[in-house]
């Protein structure tokens, strides 16, 4: 029907342009790393991401009923349920942080087993910032998945207009200006991502606590 093609495709267009700022921010990663530093500075990196990686894809296969579950009660009008839902995912997520604290303690022994220290060195400190760059990302998901579920993209639609911008900029100033290593490309990944940990669990409360 004509009258819903409007809010559709407006719909389905801050979603494809929220996935396009992620793709951008993330292909950036590689490409700042071998650009600003060696090459081989890329497979440290990419082994750290993807030990700390296994977490989130994880947590993200348990994550994935609550985008439609919320958007059924949503339009049902039951809010207990969502109110319910967000707790459960909470507490879901303290045994990830938990294992993931248990990873990083033992991560430089699992790149030995894995890679071989003669082969790649990966820092302790890139371990750290990946263990904390995904157990945000872990956090954000939950209320990012509601936020999803109810279709209320307008924030995140304009702050995912910024997020690349900022990550850029705080990158090359880190770099460039302080001369932080490969560290700097995650804390710039933390730092630009500030709708997920903060602006989406304070616009839920609006939503659903404070009405």
């Amino acid at each position: 029907k004509k009258e819903y093609a409007k809010d559709i495709m407006t719909l389905g267009m801050r979603f494809f342009v929220l996935q396009i700022a992620a793709i951008i921010q993330f292909e950036s990663i590689l490409f700042l790393i071998a650009h600003y530093f060696k090459p081989e500075q890329v497979t440290p990196y990419s082994i750290a991401y993807k030990y700390f990686f296994t977490l989130q894809m994880i947590f993200t296969i348990l994550l994935s009923p609550l985008w439609s579950g919320v958007t059924d009660a949503y339009n049902s009008g039951d809010m207990d349920w969502i109110k319910n839902a967000i707790k459960k995912y909470l507490l879901i997520l303290v045994p990830f942080i938990l294992l993931g604290g248990i990873m990083l303690v033992f991560s430089g022994f699992v790149y030995d087993v894995w890679v071989g220290k003669e082969v790649v060195y990966v820092k302790f400190s890139l371990s750290l910032l990946c263990y904390i760059f995904f157990s945000v990302t872990m956090f954000a998901s939950i209320f990012v998945s509601v936020i999803n579920g109810i279709g209320a993209l307008q924030i995140q639609f304009f702050s995912s207009l910024i997020t690349p911008i900022l990550f850029l900029t705080l990158s090359l100033v880190l770099i460039k200006r302080f001369h932080y290593g490969v560290e700097s490309i995650l804390l710039s990944s933390i730092v630009s991502n500030v709708f997920g940990y903060i602006i989406a669990p304070v616009q839920v409360y609006h939503i659903f606590y404070k009405k």
